[in-house]
């Protein structure tokens, strides 16, 4: 089985103005993406670091990524 990443937006690069703007875009962005493959987390910029708090998400996404590459 071959995974394909799929790109749903074009976003073009720009510098961020602060670490503080480039914490919160990679938050946003890694909610989506976990979102996406959980969708029982429902975590979002503010709720990111609770939800990551327990690793159960985390630990999810590992099981993923092992059952995934059993097939490679």
């Amino acid at each position: 089985m071959e995974v394909t990443p799929v790109l749903k937006e074009t976003r073009s690069y720009r510098p961020f103005k602060s670490s503080e703007e480039y914490l919160y875009a990679m938050k946003e962005d890694l909610a989506e993406w976990l979102n996406m493959l959980y969708t029982e987390l429902d975590i979002n910029v503010e709720n990111f670091m609770d939800r990551l708090d327990t690793g159960i998400a985390l630990c999810k996404v590992c099981a993923l990524s092992l059952a995934s590459s059993a097939y490679i």
